[in-house]
């Protein structure tokens, strides 16, 4: 997965307070120099933001500092406001700006406001906001799946969908892959980021762990051979296939597919994918497993920045036990959703090689003639969860670009349902926390969305588990 530039930014924020002992600082506090040092404390910035009557959908909303000649800083906060401090900041006059995704959010007074850094000062902003209804701000001019132009779709708030948290995992897990076979929901792969002062210290996973909804309990139920993160993960003939993943440091795409029998609880090795990928979708289709998308490590000599989005598109076919290539992707897409709708592969949101855009972010296969097509989406998300009830297509969380700021995202908590029937999307009730990287699993009517990041990466990894009743309209 390619960080987004406000990860840097973000992962400053979040350990802000943090002692080497594991205990919290005061809050005013950002490490204080001995007594008998001179050293000066570089300025800080405190920014406080107040909600009356937070919106219901859209997310919440993110602070930018802008200092010339250098990156943003960036801090994104919920629905309800809070707190974000900027440390470190280097001297003189910067821009502090608070930016809402929601129409129906107005701040009072100058936004963005001019402050002065000063060496040994805290500076503190406060916002406030007001949120007059709760709707969503996304584009319009909705028609038809069919004759849906590249430029323009249409979102409903229906203002539906409620949360229930369930128990947690075992343990937290960032980017797992997540399935469903006869009602039990398995988990498998992710990773965790055990960091002290930011030395990389990540655990891959590999063991399988089964939540049976009706109990609302977790198990161990096997071991992957190979441990990795951000696999694509199918059920298909009683069997799971775990398929692909990756390390990093350097970035190492797996060719690997994992082949489980929960009967058994053995796990063997299936024909090897033609080349390694990261973060790929899969889906069934016909009694076949298509693999689309995901990262690739196009130039080996650069196993560090030499990794690319790819638009391939595999078949695995259990009659022959090989794998083939269909017609690929419009646009590479790599930490995409996807699903089968009315026997045709929606393939949403993702990262890309170019600048994405939700002109292009709804791409859409037809079996009968092996070709696809590119439609609008309420946004270009990337590093989602998905999954199908009742056939639409959820789409949950991810990273999500903040508009016109420098290519810096930010974790999302945005729900949103894609309905093939009238080629519409609608807006729910959003996640109870932003995260990007979980993985996603229905059984009936429900969603299960399962781990994920809070920070953007392992070290932020979520045990959490969260059910989503979608209460359709």
């Amino acid at each position: 997965m390619r960080v987004p530039s406000s990860i840097a930014a973000i992962a400053a924020t979040a350990v802000i307070g943090l002692s080497c002992s594991g205990g919290l600082e005061p809050p005013d506090r950002v490490g204080d120099p001995p007594a008998d040092s001179t050293a000066v404390v570089p300025p800080r910035l405190d920014v406080s933001v107040t909600v009356a009557r937070p919106p219901v959908t859209g997310g919440g909303f993110v602070v930018v500092v802008s200092m010339t000649g250098l990156p943003h800083r960036v801090s994104p906060l919920g629905a309800r406001g809070g707190e974000a401090h900027f440390a470190d900041l280097p001297p003189g006059t910067h821009a502090v700006e608070l930016r809402s995704w929601s129409a129906a959010c107005t701040v009072a007074g100058e936004n963005p406001r001019s402050f002065a850094a000063t060496p040994g000062e805290i500076t503190t902003v406060s916002f406030a906001v007001t949120c007059t209804a709760p709707v969503d701000s996304l584009p319009s001019d909705s028609v038809p799946r069919d004759s849906m132009p590249p430029d323009s779709v249409q979102i409903d708030s229906f203002l539906v969908g409620s949360w229930t948290a369930r128990s947690p995992m075992p343990g937290p897990r960032w980017q797992p892959a997540a399935a469903t076979l006869d009602g039990i929901v398995y988990v498998a792969g992710g990773a965790v980021d055990h960091s002290i002062d930011w030395e990389p210290d990540v655990e891959y996973l590999g063991d399988i762990v089964a939540y049976d909804p009706a109990r609302d309990t977790w198990r161990v139920v096997g071991q992957l051979l190979d441990s990795l993160r951000a696999p694509a993960m199918v059920a298909l003939n009683g069997h799971l296939y775990v398929i692909g993943g990756c390390r990093d440091n350097p970035f190492h795409p797996i060719t690997t597919v994992q082949v489980f029998d929960p009967a058994t609880g053995q796990v063997e090795g299936g024909p090897a994918l033609p080349y390694g990928i990261c973060e790929a979708a899969a889906v069934v289709l016909e009694g076949r497993i298509h693999v689309v998308g995901g990262w690739y490590l196009w130039d080996p000599s650069d196993p560090y920045f030499g990794d690319a989005a790819t638009s391939a598109h595999w078949v695995f076919d259990p009659a022959t036990n090989a794998w083939s290539e269909l017609a690929p992707l419009p646009v590479a897409r790599a930490g995409h959703g996807a699903a089968v709708l009315d026997g045709r592969i929606y393939v949403q949101g993702g990262q890309g090689n170019v600048t994405s855009s939700p002109k292009d972010a709804l791409q859409m296969y037809d079996p009968a003639t092996d070709s696809w097509t590119v439609h609008a989406s309420p946004s270009d998300r990337f590093s989602v969860g998905s999954a199908t009830v009742e056939a639409k297509l959820y789409v949950f969380g991810g990273w999500e670009y903040v508009a016109g700021c420098c290519g810096t995202a930010y974790p999302s908590p945005a729900v949103e349902r894609f309905d093939p029937a009238s080629g519409s999307w609608a807006a729910f009730t959003p996640l109870p926390q932003a995260r990007i990287g979980m993985a996603a699993a229905a059984v009936g009517q429900f969603v299960y969305v399962i781990g994920g990041s809070w920070l953007g990466n392992g070290a932020g990894a979520l045990a959490t588990v969260e059910r989503f009743t979608p209460d359709n309209p």
